[in-house]
């Protein structure tokens, strides 16, 4: 289990500004979701990371729908997948665009005014500064993050939008600090497989680039 983190967050803007984010992040059970305005790519439904042996092949990706053979993926697919995303995986991928796992959860609107709205949301490990990022430049608002780390002594305030020189070197860093881990990652896990049946990736993939 990670170490949660609680999120308190201000934004202000214009009025249709944020009821135009509202429109987003509210879903049809009036539930609030940040990560509505970046979701996950369809492309990684059933998709799977780590070391698998399938009918006697070693895939570090594959794709196991649901009540349907597994489908190994090989390093040509892999890096279709990365050109079409920026990312090998869906765990890669949240942490490239939201700056954490799984983005927000159990997240709430606490007050509405007509300038400002109060949220309220969970994050695993640290708050989702890129999603905040990208939430204070595509709607033109500013946001004020009181956050901490579970078992942290104090909270951390973060104000976004970033200032461009500081995303840009975000930007130039993070990705391959991620990537640097993952490959960490990979080799501590290379030796544990599972044998399973194979399938074929075509028309998962083929499915993908139509939509």
């Amino acid at each position: 289990m990670p170490n949660w983190t609680s999120n308190d967050i201000t934004i202000k803007g214009e009025a249709e500004q944020l009821n135009e984010l509202l429109s987003v992040i509210q879903n049809n059970d009036e539930t609030i979701r940040l990560i509505n305005i970046n979701p996950v790519p369809e492309i990684f439904s059933g998709l799977h990371s780590g070391s698998r042996t399938i009918n006697g092949k070693k895939y570090s990706l594959w794709l196991e729908p649901e009540g349907k053979e597994a489908i190994g993926l090989d390093e040509n697919e892999v890096s279709k997948i990365m050109k079409l995303t920026g990312a090998s995986d869906v765990i890669d991928w949240q942490y490239k665009n939201w700056g954490t796992k799984w983005g927000d959860c159990d997240t709430h609107l606490v007050k509405k005014q007509k300038y400002e709205l109060h949220i309220y949301f969970e994050s695993a490990w640290g708050e989702p500064f890129l999603l905040l990022d990208d939430i204070a430049n595509k709607f033109n608002v500013s946001i004020e993050n009181i956050w901490q780390v579970e078992f942290e002594e104090s909270p951390t305030k973060s104000v976004y939008p970033l200032n461009p020189l500081e995303r840009m070197e975000i930007d130039n860093t993070y990705a391959k600090s991620l990537d640097d881990n993952k490959a960490k990652i990979e080799e501590m896990f290379k030796n544990k497989q599972v044998e399973i049946e194979t399938g074929s990736f075509d028309d998962f993939f083929n499915k993908s680039e139509e939509e």
